[in-house]
C-alpha cells in the first residue's frame, strides 16, 4: 500500500543547526559544551524582558587533533572530555539544540520551563496538551489517511515484530493515533504521555481496548519496568525532549535484550538543497516568535499560516501534478492531498512548539550506539519521513 508523503520537509519543526545554550544564568561565566568533536561556548548576553530571560551567543571551537583539546584563538582551550556534557543537562544550561551543528542563532528560555531531573520541557508538554485536545485526529484524514501514514512510519519495523504475544511501549503517545493501531495487534501496550490533557484524548481514542496501561509521565519515569518490552516506539517525540541522548537510553532500558526500538527524529535537512534549508531557516524565525505567544494568539497565528501559506502552496502543488509537472520539491507539496484540518494541525505543530531539535543520520547512529543499541542492526528508512529507523537493544548492556 502506497503511503502518502508526510510532514518531513518544508515547515516541519526543529531547529536545524541551531543551539540554545544559555538562558537565565545567574553568573557571568562562559559555559562550554563539546559535541562530537566540535566545542561550543555559550556566553551570557544581557537579560531581556521582565522575566529575567537572557539571550546567549555561541562560538564554535575546532578540535586541534583527535583526542586532543578543543582550541580557538578567541578563547581558552577546553578539554575534549567535555563531550560527556551531552549526557546530562545542567541547571544553568537551559538546552542544547541541533547538536553538533554549526548555526549559532539562539533564543531565550526561562529556567523554570525546564525540569532537568525529569528531562522534560514543561512549556512543550503544555503546548502538545493543547494541540492534541484541539486536534484529536478523529477527523480530517479521510478513510485511509492515517493508515497510510502509519504504514510509512512503521515500515522500518521487522516483519512480525508486532505479534500477539508482544509487550510494547508507546513513548509519547499524544492523542493515541498510533497506539490505537498497535493495541489490537499485541498482548499489552504501555501508553506513556507526559501531558494529562493529551492522555485524556488518548484514553478516549483507546477506550475499546483492555490491554493498555496508561502512564502519565515523561520518558525515563519509573512506571515501565526495565527489560520489560519486546518493542518500543517513539515517533516525533524525542526531538522535543531537552536531552535526547538520555531519553534514548531510558527507552533502551525498558527493552529486553535484543528488543526492537522504532524511532523517528527530525532530520537536519542534510539531504536538501540550500534554497530548501534557507526557506526552513526563515520559517524557524517565525516559530521562535509564534511559540512564545499565549495559546489563543498562537492558534490564530498558525491558522492564518495554514490559510495563507500551507493551503495556497499545497493546492498549487496539486495543480502542477495534475498538469504533469513534477512537484516533489515544491514547498509543502506533501500537503497536496491533505485536508485543511491537517494543514491547521501541522501549522500549529511546526510553528507553535517551544522546544525542537534536528539531527543528521550519523548523529542519530552515534546517539543510539552510546545509548546501548546494537547499531549493526540499525535500519533507516530511505523514504520520507526522515529519519525513521529501527534498531535492536544490545544483549550485553545493563
Amino acid at each position: 500500500m502506497r503511503a502518502t508523503q508526510l510532514v518531513a520537509g518544508w515547515f516541519t519543526g526543529g531547529t536545524h543547526e541551531q543551539i540554545d545554550a544559555l538562558a537565565g544564568a545567574r553568573d557571568a561565566e562562559d559555559r562550554t559544551r563539546c559535541l562530537n568533536g566540535t566545542c561550543y561556548r555559550a556566553v551570557r548576553g544581557r537579560s531581556t524582558g521582565s522575566r529575567g530571560q537572557a539571550k546567549s551567543l555561541t562560538r564554535p571551537f575546532v578540535v586541534s587533533s583527535p583526542g586532543g583539546p578543543c582550541a580557538d584563538e578567541r578563547g581558552p582551550s577546553v578539554d575534549k572530555s567535555a563531550l560527556a556534557a551531552i549526557d546530562t543537562t545542567s541547571a544553568s544550561v537551559t538546552r542544547i539544540r541541533g547538536m553538533y551543528t554549526p548555526w549559532h542563532y539562539t533564543s531565550s528560555v526561562t529556567e523554570s520551563a525546564r525540569d532537568a531531573t525529569a528531562n522534560v520541557d514543561h512549556a512543550t508538554v503544555n503546548h502538545f496538551g493543547t494541540e492534541w485536545t484541539n486536534f484529536t485526529q478523529a477527523k480530517g484524514w479521510g478513510a485511509e489517511g492515517l493508515d497510510k501514514v502509519f504504514a510509512r512510519y512503521f515500515a522500518p519495523l521487522p516483519n512480525g515484530a508486532l505479534h500477539p504475544d508482544a509487550i510494547v511501549g508507546d513513548f509519547g503517545a499524544g492523542s493515541g493515533r498510533w497506539a490505537v493501531r498497535v493495541a489490537p495487534l499485541v498482548a499489552h501496550l504501555y501508553v506513556l504521555e507526559p501531558s494529562p490533557a493529551a492522555m485524556s484524548v488518548a484514553r478516549r481514542n483507546l477506550a475499546l481496548y483492555d490491554n493498555v496501561t496508561y502512564v502519565t509521565e515523561p520518558i525515563g519515569g519509573p512506571s515501565i519496568p526495565t527489560r520489560q518490552l519486546d518493542v518500543a516506539y517513539s515517533l516525533g517525540v524525542i526531538h522535543h525532549v531537552p536531552d535526547a541522548l538520555r531519553a534514548l537510553r531510558d527507552v533502551r532500558k525498558t527493552l529486553k535484550p535484543g528488543g526492537i526500538f522504532l524511532g523517528y527524529l527530525y532530520y537536519a535537512l542534510e539531504n536538501r538543497p540550500r534554497w530548501f534549508r534557507a526557506i526552513w531557516r526563515a520559517s524557524d524565525i517565525v516559530r521562535a516568535i509564534v511559540s512564545r505567544l499565549p495559546p489563543s494568539s498562537k492558534s490564530r497565528a498558525t491558522n492564518a499560516a495554514a490559510l495563507l501559506v500551507y493551503w495556497p502552496l499545497a493546492r498549487t502543488a496539486r495543480l502542477l501534478s495534475k498538469l504533469g509537472v513534477p512537484a516533489v520539491q515544491f514547498p509543502l507539496s506533501q500537503y497536496a492531498d491533505k485536508s485543511f484540518y491537517v494543514m491547521r494541525n501541522d501549522a500549529l505543530d511546526r510553528l507553535g512548539t517551544p522546544l525542537e531539535q534536528r539531527f543528521t543520520r550519523p548523529q542519530i547512529s552515534e546517539m543510539l550506539r552510546r545509548s546501548g543499541f546494537d547499531v549493526t542492526t540499525l535500519k533507516f528508512s530511505e523514504r520520507e519521513p526522515f529519519w525513521c529507523f529501527s534498531v535492536r537493544a544490545s544483549i550485553d548492556v545493563e
